[in-house]
């Protein structure tokens, strides 16, 4: 029984997706599901299919089963992003959500900035929603849970492309098992919507491949004889829509990757098929009289041809009905890309405007070649695609000058071989394209990642479009692992093939040189740096290098996994085993090579959210400040080792940081490293008031100095001993002044770090009107916090005289803000605030935020998902022929 009960959550869950899929394949299926076609001989056992993806669920099972079965086992080690960024961006979406608002905007971290717009937090995101409305409350564990999910995906995914490209049952498990195990995907667990993105490549690639490649024969009904003949104009729909799925997930990185690889893939394919286009959409000069002509359906793009008789000159050879289409037969292929295209503008311009309007304000808007090329492989790393854990065992713990987090390629040493065959070999029936077409793409992917230390990652920065906003090109191993499961699944398909075919001279040669090559490999580790390693161990005692004893583990499993790799090759080069096992045979093989390999990657024992943990401390600030006019500061020193950076936002406070986050506003960012560099104590500035940093969390000799502050709070629970200091100087997050000054945005940053400023008393206005009124609040002035939410602000002001409302969070177009009922413009104050007029009296102002961007991306993308949706369901419910009543005429 699973002891994690988000484990269970997890187990059941997709269990009923089983259950689901099997019932779907079933009903969709019924005539003739379970047996083979009767009209093309193909094995149409559905139920074997859905058995094959329950085998991978096991396989997720048994890859993760500490965390699934035991409570103190967390991952990955040391929490990573998962838990200290993805996690409370679950937590706050999940929350906002069920209080009925969308979370358009996020008010805890760095003095407020957009959240939906920031495409990590995966708003849009359709698993996101399903998860958050499930899984709710949201923990850790549980984020967790969400993770696998995404690895049966891209197991899933990988597994139904390579049925669709032809493979077997056996072959396609092999490539989702390569593809959901590899190093990228293992490496990037922490990394969730970066493994959300790359899941759905196998689907997006299936699709393409389903959209863009010729129809032998046009005007060949389908094989029930029911279904309207549109399914490749749904399939550009639906890589249109999964494209929009993955950029959704996340990640834009990763979703220009798997654009980029869609759109090469549709062109190899069109590519591929010029010859047959241009020989099966030839127009014919000389058409038959328009009554012989077959008739053409609107409704799904068939011809019928019944009432035309055997000697019809339309039947001949040289007649192809498909010549009477309008569009230019050459064209169609493009012609279905752009509709690709165009659905996915549509389905995510929610996501993409208001991305694009964040990414040009926010510390990303622009990096340099120098950035571009952090985090990539260094060739000397390339070592690890032969010993996986040579230079270290975990992303906490690596040896070299590199992250090790993003540059792991493993997946096992059989895959070269296999690969290999899949080039040699042609198996029976099918086209080398395929895997001529991964291969290459596995190794191009190989070669981007190396980024700086080749010319490609120069050509990309300055050419390819986007490329030059991403970083970390060692991302690119998702191409390298994707394109050899491919061809590893097509090299064990040539296998199966060789054992089901009489013997042939070529395959014979293929299967010795391949069991001969690996045995001798195996030897050669075994002769040469296996001895070397020893003597440095046996010559040294006392002083072994870490380095020399991971080299040793890593050489000994190799040269055991290439024997076993031997004898298998072997057993099919002799045909003593059949080929159901040695599929299974080769597929166990990898999947030993695989696991061993990242076994101890991931799980740590222990809690990893216990950082986050600080019910009293928040309960006190909230106990202070009920009314939310105030942030807390907990950004210096070893503070942040108790304190999570992003915890305000699991507690609904208002923090002036937060985990670092490429997103951030690039003004309140500058503002913010202005005031820390300004002085030791940065505290002391003046400017630092603006903030709005009511009570600083610090430990013992990291205490805030000066008369402002006094203790408050003290958490004295062992490890954390926190002090929450109170500064009675910070200002509310909406102040009224009566005194303000033009500057242009190049100067106000100086006057604002000035000794002299005084931020209760004057605001640096970018445009608007200038004030010289009192100083400070009146007798009977007031600003009263009525209410506010992740999105709205109400206020309740009263002023004797004329003045500005400073609104002390991050200014960022798409406020609206009403007076008294009347809409208001918000001006850009003190460098990154906002600023209202306000005249004499009392005035209730409502601020909310409510981007153009957003409304008009939600119109136009939901339109583009009813109408794709219903245009895909079409499929599953097929127009059957309408036959005209009345008596049949005998001839």
């Amino acid at each position: 029984m699973l002891a994690n009960r988000a484990g269970l959550f997890f187990g059941l869950g997709l269990i009923v997706a089983l259950a689901i899929a099997f019932a779907l394949t079933r009903w969709r299926y019924n005539r003739y599901w379970g047996k083979l076609d009767r009209h093309d001989g193909r094995d149409r056992r559905y139920y074997r299919d859905v058995l094959a993806v329950g085998g991978l669920l096991g396989l997720v099972a048994g890859f993760f089963w500490q965390p699934l079965f035991s409570r103190e086992v967390t991952m990955p080690n040391g929490g990573g992003d998962l838990a200290s960024f993805f996690y409370p961006i679950h937590v706050f979406a999940a929350e906002t959500l069920h209080s009925g608002e969308l979370p358009l905007w996020n008010p805890n971290l760095f003095g407020g900035m957009p959240f939906a717009a920031d495409i990590q937090s995966g708003v849009f995101y359709p698993l996101n929603w399903l998860f958050w409305w499930l899984g709710r409350p949201i923990s850790y564990e549980k984020v967790e849970m969400l993770a696998l999910v995404h690895y049966w995906l891209a197991a899933a995914f990988a597994y139904a492309f390579g049925r669709s490209l032809g493979l077997g049952r056996w072959p396609s498990l092999m490539a989702g098992t390569l593809y959901a195990f590899s190093g990228f995907a293992v490496s990037h667990l922490g990394h969730l919507p970066m493994l959300a993105a790359a899941a759905w490549l196998p689907l997006i690639l299936l699709a393409v491949n389903q959209a863009a490649r010729p129809v032998p024969n046009p005007t060949q009904p389908d094989l029930d004889n029911r279904r309207p003949n549109l399914h490749q104009w749904r399939w550009a729909v639906a890589a249109g829509l999964f494209l929009s799925i993955s950029l959704l997930a996340g990640h834009f990185q990763l979703f220009l990757y798997n654009f980029y690889a869609a759109l090469i893939f549709w062109v190899a394919i069109v590519w591929r098929g010029r010859a047959v286009i241009s020989g099966q959409w030839s127009v014919v000069r000389n058409l038959p009289p328009k009554a012989a002509r077959p008739r053409f359906s609107i409704y799904d793009f068939r011809f019928s041809i019944r009432k035309l008789s055997p000697q019809s000159s339309v039947l001949s050879p040289e007649f192809t009905p498909t010549s009477v289409l309008r569009l230019p037969p050459a064209v169609l292929p493009f012609a279905r890309l752009g509709l690709m295209l165009a659905v996915l503008g549509g389905a995510t311009l929610i996501q993409v405007w208001p991305f694009y309007e964040l990414g040009q304000l926010s510390v990303r808007s622009a990096i340099s070649y120098e950035t571009s090329n952090q985090f990539r492989v260094w060739p000397i790393g390339l070592v690890d695609l032969l010993l996986p854990n040579l230079f270290s065992p975990n992303p906490q713990s690596y040896f070299g000058y590199w992250s090790n987090t993003d540059v792991l390629g493993y997946m096992g040493l059989l895959v070269f071989p296999l690969a290999a065959l899949a080039l040699w070999l042609r198996p029976i029936g099918r086209s080398k394209f395929y895997p001529i077409f991964f291969v290459s793409l596995g190794i191009a992917g190989l070669i981007f990642s190396l980024a700086g230390a080749t010319i490609f990652q120069g050509w990309f920065y300055q050419f390819i479009p986007a490329l030059n906003l991403t970083r970390g090109a060692g991302r690119f191993l998702v191409w390298f692992n994707l394109g050899l499961a491919i061809g590893a699944a097509f090299g064990l398909q040539s296998w199966l093939d060789y054992r089901a075919r009489p013997c042939e001279a070529e395959a014979e040669r293929a299967l010795r040189w391949s069991w001969r090559g690996m045995a001798l490999a195996g030897v050669a580790l075994l002769v040469v740096p296996l001895p070397l390693l020893y003597s440095q161990v046996l010559s040294t005692p006392g002083q072994i290098n870490d380095l020399v004893v991971r080299g040793i583990d890593g050489l000994v499993l190799a040269v055991i996994l290439l024997g076993l790799s031997a004898v298998l090759l072997r057993l099919f080069y002799r045909r003593t085993i059949g080929p159901d096992w040695g599929a299974f045979l080769a597929l166990g093989l990898m999947v030993f090579d695989l696991f061993s390999a990242r076994a101890n990657f991931n799980p740590v024992v222990g809690d990893v959210t216990t950082a986050f943990r600080h019910d009293d401390t928040a309960a006190f600030i909230r106990s202070q400040d009920p009314a939310g006019q105030y942030r807390l500061d907990a950004s210096v020193g070893s503070v942040t080792q108790a304190w999570q950076a992003n915890t305000a936002q699991l507690y609904r406070l208002a923090d002036v940081r937060g985990l670092f986050n490429p997103l951030q506003l690039a003004s309140y960012e500058t503002l913010w490293n202005g005031i820390t560099s300004s002085q030791k104590d940065f505290r002391a500035v003046p400017a630092y008031n603006l903030l709005g940093a009511r009570y600083i969390i610090a430990r013992n000799k990291e205490d805030p100095t000066g008369p402002q502050f006094k203790l408050a709070f003290r958490d004295d629970r062992p490890g954390i001993k926190l002090n929450v200091w109170e500064n009675s100087q910070a200002l509310a997050r909406a102040v009224l002044v009566h005194r303000s000054t033009l500057k242009p945005a190049s100067d106000t940053l100086a006057a604002l770090l000035a000794a002299d400023f005084k931020p209760a008393e004057l605001a640096y206005l970018q445009s608007g009107r200038g004030l010289d009124g009192p100083s400070g609040l009146q007798a009977g002035e007031e600003v009263r916090f009525l209410s506010q939410s992740a999105n709205r602000l109400n206020l309740e002001i009263t002023a004797t005289t004329q003045g500005y409302v400073i609104l002390n969070q991050s200014w960022y177009p798409g406020w609206v803000a009403r007076l008294d009922g009347a809409e208001v413009t918000i001006e850009k104050a003190n460098y990154a605030f906002g600023a209202l007029y306000l005249p004499p009296g009392k005035h209730i102002l409502e601020l909310e935020f409510a981007p153009t961007a957003f409304t008009i991306g939600l119109i136009v993308s939901g339109l583009t998902w009813l109408a794709t949706l219903a245009f895909l369901a079409g499929g599953l419910f097929p127009l059957r022929p309408v036959r005209k009543q009345g008596k049949s005429k005998q001839v």
